[in-house]
């Protein structure tokens, strides 16, 4: 093969590269949820692959492998690693170094071999196709891959699969995987494919792979298939990819009635970063006899349970959401708190109470959520405050997914906060068309929070622009005074009577 030594060279830099760098980018990968790529060059070590025409398999598969990641790495949040370097891992150990940096995707390249009539290329992914979003998308992309190789000149004979022994099953009960590689992928949860590039035993195939353009070729279509699959974006042209995405509510129960016998609801798909630059989302319900799903819409069909999947375009972030259909006797119809503001100290703790209208409905679970978790934290309604600041406490039904909220503010108790505001009079009576100053003083007179806003109970009788009050029409209406941060409110009539 040409470049043979160039190619070893790199091989042995390459290697030592992996053994300095490698732990420290997978921590990183980890932390900030990139797209993780594991190529997995078949063979290597002793195990030389199929050999014919003087060429070796495991050193194509691995000069492939090595320009498909210098393409990768040109990916907004790719990261990208080789399975092996001068050795031999098993393919036990190949899947364990995948499933220690949560691949995304893992990729087996290989070369085949067989009749010397035999030709062209074709890939591998896992027979259980219960599995949605690993069959799926690995399918996926293994057409996409084998689609731009056959644009290249070699035949497709396309993506295929193949059964393991007939007595080993996969948890969905479908028998396993004849490929370790994609077996022991599909039981940790990994999607993987395993791509035959070409026959080395053809002779015109074993021609396009004896060239480095030749293999660059393969590398690049290899890349474009990936690329195109997950709706990949070049570095440095703006973009954000998903790192996360979450399904919002996580349970719900769709409760049949006699006004609603097939109940909606509608899902959110939480994108993490919020500005993901690519926010589409492809929708499955793993049984549509119970619930259907249109884009984000679901609907409850009979009784029973199914998971929604929503997965993202970019990336294939995957959330789940577990719904219930049900036939209550007493379904919820809403929900209320006894408070919509509560107020804290640093360590105290408060109750947030539900009310369920009506209050004997069959289903009470609720779902509790802080949205600043390191101000307040809460739990089955019970909460705390950690920090100075505020927090909206949501708790979500399952019973159809209500929602109802409450505002903690949580205060410093080494800081004054205003207690009072104190005006000149306890109850004002001006003219229509007449305007006056209120004067007004607070206490203590070191508050922190001692910005305020002024507000009309009924701007038709008066107008007010901050401490100012202006009579309108004839009538009573309350001048509002409250704190920016909303912790303290107070209110002061005012009657408007005729001109003189």
């Amino acid at each position: 093969m040409k470049n043979k030594l160039t190619m070893g060279i790199i091989i042995v830099l390459l290697g030592m590269a992996f053994l300095l760098g490698a732990a420290r980018e997978v921590q990183a990968v980890d932390e900030d949820g990139n797209f993780v790529i594991v190529i997995d060059p078949g063979h290597g070590g002793s195990d030389s692959g199929a050999v014919a025409g003087g060429l070796r398999e495991d050193y194509v598969n691995f000069e492939i492998a090595y320009y498909l990641k210098q393409e990768l790495d040109q990916y907004e949040g790719v990261y990208t690693y080789l399975t092996r370097y001068n050795t031999c891992p098993s393919i036990y150990d190949r899947v364990e170094f995948a499933k220690e940096r949560k691949a995304d995707l893992f990729i087996s390249v290989h070369n085949d071999s067989g009749a010397s009539s035999a030709t062209g290329t074709a890939s591998w992914v896992t027979q259980d196709n219960t599995q949605i979003e690993y069959y799926q998308k690995a399918a996926e992309v293994a057409n996409q891959i084998l689609y731009r190789i056959s644009n290249l000149g070699l035949r497709n004979n396309g993506v295929k699969t193949r059964s393991g022994q007939a007595n080993e099953w996969y948890d969905s009960g479908v028998v396993q995987d004849y490929y370790g590689v994609i077996r022991y992928a599909q039981r940790v949860k990994m999607r993987s494919l395993l791509v035959e590039h070409c026959y080395i035993s053809n002779a015109y195939d074993r021609n396009f792979i004896n060239t480095k353009e030749g293999i660059i070729k393969l590398a690049k279509a290899d890349a474009q298939g990936i690329v195109e699959a997950y709706q990949l974006r070049l570095r440095g042209q703006g973009t954000t990819p998903v790192k996360s995405l979450a399904i919002d509510p996580i349970e719900l129960n769709l409760e049949m009635t006699a006004e609603d016998p097939q109940p909606v609801a509608y899902l959110n798909a939480l994108f993490n970063p919020s500005n993901a630059s690519n926010q589409e989302a492809d929708w499955y319900s793993t049984n549509p006899e119970i619930v259907r799903i249109y884009g984000n819409k679901i609907r409850g069909l009979r009784e029973g349970e199914a998971t929604i999947k929503a997965i993202s375009r970019n990336n294939q972030r995957m959330a789940t959401c577990k719904v219930i259909v049900t036939k209550p006797k007493v379904a919820l119809k809403d929900l209320t708190v006894d408070k919509e503001m509560q107020i804290v100290e640093i360590n105290q703790t408060g109750d947030i109470l539900v009310n369920f209208n009506p209050e004997n409905c069959d289903d009470k679970t609720l779902y509790w959520e802080s949205s600043n978790p390191d101000v307040v934290r809460i739990w089955n309604g019970h909460f705390r405050g950690l920090k100075e600041g505020e927090s909206i406490i949501t708790a979500t039904s399952r019973a159809s997914g209500k929602k109802v909220s409450c505002k903690v503010m949580v205060k410093d108790p080494n800081k004054a906060y205003v207690e009072d505001v104190l005006t000149e009079q306890e109850e004002y009576t001006i003219q229509v068309d007449e305007a006056i100053d209120i004067k007004y003083s607070y206490i203590p007179n070191n508050s922190i929070n001692a910005e305020f806003y002024w507000d009309s109970s009924n701007s038709e009788i008066i107008r007010v622009f901050g401490n100012r009050v202006r009579g309108l029409k004839l009538g009573t209406a309350d001048l509002i005074i409250k704190t920016l941060d909303g912790t303290f409110e107070k209110r002061i009539k005012v009657t408007v009577k005729p001109k003189r």
